[in-house]
């Protein structure tokens, strides 16, 4: 069996399936959802959302589980008493072997008691070579990468379909980003303000800049987690008081993907440091879309 962890919000989910697909296709061999993490009665975030929002149907660790099993790997995931209380070491007690593939060094950092072998690979990278691995293996990290979604591209767009706005304001808002005046910028802080991972502005004021010398006229559509602080800081982002713009609101408790959608829609992209936006860019499918990327990783 092989299987990939998922967690998070709707960004990580997205690129852990993408993930997930791509060694699917390189492979020919299928692969199961650990989708355990949101299998508590305190959700994550939205829960998981990939089928709620883009249907998409595929095989979850919970339809191969009776309920009273999850739960008693979840009792055994929450030990504390020093014994190895990961996932695979769990598995490897029942009798199916299998070895931990991570991102960086995030598994053993996770779960310091697991003894064993692991593989590891670089963060953020993308590493083709991990399909010659042979056997069972348990995937463990977020692969935020534009290259896993490039390489399968059209297998992803067919499955990633947003449903249809559901309110008159948002299809409109919608409708005008279909213009090629139309500029989308995420600005995240929310959680990324405790982790110190907020983006200096001084990004969005160059991003701001070079968007008026490539689009004539640029309106700029602003979503954010926090937009109270950014609409009395706009100066501090880049934005003029000559500057046309519009603040996105009221798409959150469950409808957060809206958002994501109506970004994938516009012709410039000035993304965040978050995989919520980075791949809101990915999924839009205009040939003249501008995009500043804050990673420098990739070409989106």
């Amino acid at each position: 069996m092989r299987m990939v962890m998922m967690n998070g919000g709707l960004g990580n989910q997205a690129f852990q399936y993408i993930f997930l697909r791509y060694l699917e296709k390189k492979t020919y061999l299928p692969h199961v959802i650990d989708d355990l993490a949101f299998q508590t009665e305190k959700q994550q975030h939205n829960g998981y959302e990939l089928e709620k929002i883009f249907h998409i149907q595929h095989t979850r660790l919970s339809d191969l589980l009776d309920a009273d099993i999850i739960q008693e790997i979840r009792r055994l995931m929450a030990c504390k008493d020093g014994q190895a209380n990961d996932l695979v070491s769990i598995f490897r007690s029942c009798g199916l072997e299998m070895l931990p593939v991570e991102e960086g060094n995030c598994y053993r950092s996770v779960f310091p008691t697991y003894k064993g072998k692991i593989y590891s690979f670089p963060g953020n990278a993308f590493s083709p070579e991990i399909t010659q691995l042979h056997g069972n293996f348990y995937y463990y990290g977020y692969w935020i990468n534009a290259h896993w979604f490039w390489e399968i591209r059209d297998t992803i767009l067919q499955e990633f379909q947003f449903p249809e706005l559901p309110d008159p304001q948002n299809l409109s808002l919608y409708q005008a980003m279909k213009s090629d005046c139309s500029v989308a910028v995420h600005i995240r802080r929310g959680d990324f303000i405790s982790y110190g991972w907020l983006l200096n502005p001084q990004f969005y004021v160059e991003a701001v800049r070079q968007m008026r010398t490539q689009i004539q006229n640029p309106i700029f559509y602003i979503f954010s987690d926090d937009i109270p602080y950014v609409r009395s800081h706009m100066e501090e982002y880049g934005f003029l008081p000559q500057d046309q713009y519009v603040f996105v609101e009221g798409n959150g408790e469950g409808k957060n993907y809206i958002d994501m959608q109506l970004m994938s829609a516009c012709r410039g992209m000035i993304i965040a440091n978050s995989s919520f936006s980075y791949l809101a860019a990915l999924l839009n499918r205009r040939e003249n879309k501008l995009v500043y990327n804050p990673t420098k990783r990739e070409v989106l």
